[in-house]
């Protein structure tokens, strides 16, 4: 009887997921061969190129349908053993999460992980991408969501582009008369870093209306018709209007990454990291409203 064995199917998910060999050799703490070995291993078993071995590597049309089927299978592996894992008790997972990717992901990946994980305390964590990536090679964060204006693999389990688009209330457009108003996040931030790159680059003028750390209070203001901002497309709240066309600049993209220190409780760490990339799944097909 044939059998599809966990730990390749574990291993084909690492390397998508990183999109190479070598960081999922050193996520899994083996060697790039061993890796390579383990996924041809896989493709031999269905007779199928799961992986283009390309850069970044990627799931083929097949493995795209094993990859979904790998997840569950591993998610329902880890449920199993987690039921009978008391030592887990009183395990906390320091978790660091943007504002708007907190809104956007968390709520679904939350009860996902707390069906499997019931004895896992989470201590979760807001603040700018900058700060939550010193603190996690500081081991101040066993998991963190950041984004970074260039690809970062560093600790990366999964690294993904975000569109950045412009926020507004239907009224608020750029004008040639009267500066265009912004609600910013504080300075360091990646969204206010590129909407103030991309307005000089096209000669809009500009002034900031309102500086706030809260996803809250910024969207509020944007509501209220204040002044306009950005988010990721995918973090863009579903009530506003997302401009991507003129007279809006284009933001181009950044790289998001999920993240995971080494030292982090590896089951529970892991299974958290599975629901939030599930979550990004669902949260990348849901539809936009956009601008006229």
């Amino acid at each position: 009887m044939r059998h599809v064995d966990l730990d390749l199917l574990r291993t084909f998910q690492a390397v998508v997921e990183t999109g190479s060999f070598a960081s999922a050799a050193e996520q899994l703490g083996c060697t790039q061969p061993a890796v390579s070995l383990q996924v041809k291993r896989l493709e031999t078993l269905f007779g199928q190129t799961l992986v283009e071995r390309a850069r970044p590597a990627r799931a083929t049309e097949s493995g795209q349908t094993v990859l979904g089927y790998a997840r569950r299978m591993l998610r329902l592996n880890d449920e199993l053993l987690s039921r009978f894992d008391h030592g887990r008790e009183g395990i906390t997972l320091r978790v660091g999460i943007p504002n708007d990717f907190s809104v956007a992901m968390l709520p679904m990946a939350l009860s996902r992980f707390a069906a499997t994980e019931p004895g896992v305390i989470l201590d979760l964590q807001s603040d700018l991408s900058s700060a939550l990536l010193e603190g996690l090679r500081a081991g101040q964060y066993d998991l963190v969501v950041a984004m970074t204006t260039e690809r970062v693999s560093d600790l990366a389990v999964k690294n993904w582009s975000e569109r950045l688009v412009w926020i507004a209330s239907p009224d608020v457009k750029p004008s040639a008369d009267k500066p265009l108003p912004l609600i910013c996040y504080p300075e360091g931030c990646v969204y206010r870093a590129r909407m103030l790159q991309r307005l000089a680059e096209d000669g809009i003028n500009w002034r900031i209306a309102m500086t706030s750390s809260s996803f809250t209070s910024i969207v509020a203001a944007v509501e209220s018709g204040l002044g306009v901002s950005a988010f990721a497309e995918s973090t863009a709240p579903a009530q506003l209007v997302v401009e991507r066309r003129k007279p809006w600049p284009d933001l181009g993209t950044v790289s998001v990454g999920l993240y995971r220190h080494p030292d982090s409780a590896n089951g529970a760490g892991q299974r958290l990291a599975d629901c939030l990339l599930e979550s990004l799944d669902t949260t990348e097909r849901r539809p936009r409203r956009r601008g006229e």
